[in-house]
C-alpha cells in the first residue's frame, strides 16, 4: 500500500539527512508498506500537513503522539491518545467537560 504522500513527502523524496544509511530501509517499511505506521503520515492524517515537522521521520512515533496531544490540549479537544496512535479520547466521549482554559 503505496503511501499517496510520497510525491511531497520530504523524508521520501530524501530531503531529510540520512546520517545512519537506515532511509531505504524505512521507504520500503512504511513509504511502500504500511503507511498507517509513519510518524510523519500519522501526523498529517490526523491534524493536516501543515502540522508533519520537517525534521521528522517515520520512525518518530512518540514525537508523532505529542504533537497530536499537544495539538488537540491547545483546542481544548481531547483528552488522550493511545499508545498504538489508533484511538483519540475526546471529552465528548467521557461526559466530562474540558478544564483547559
Amino acid at each position: 500500500m503505496d503511501c499517496e504522500n510520497s510525491d511531497s513527502c520530504l523524508f521520501y523524496c530524501d530531503e531529510i539527512p540520512d546520517d545512519k544509511g537506515l532511509g531505504h530501509l524505512q521507504k520500503v517499511k512504511y513509504c511502500e508498506g504500511n503507511k498507517t505506521l509513519c510518524a510523519r503520515y500519522i501526523v498529517a492524517y490526523s491534524i493536516g500537513n501543515e502540522n508533519v515537522p520537517t525534521d521528522m521521520i517515520p520512525n518518530m512515533i512518540a514525537r508523532a503522539k505529542k504533537i497530536i496531544e499537544e495539538h488537540y490540549l491547545n483546542k481544548n479537544e481531547i483528552i488522550a491518545v493511545s499508545s498504538n496512535m489508533m484511538d483519540i479520547i475526546f471529552p465528548s466521549q467521557t461526559g466530562i467537560e474540558s478544564t483547559y482554559e
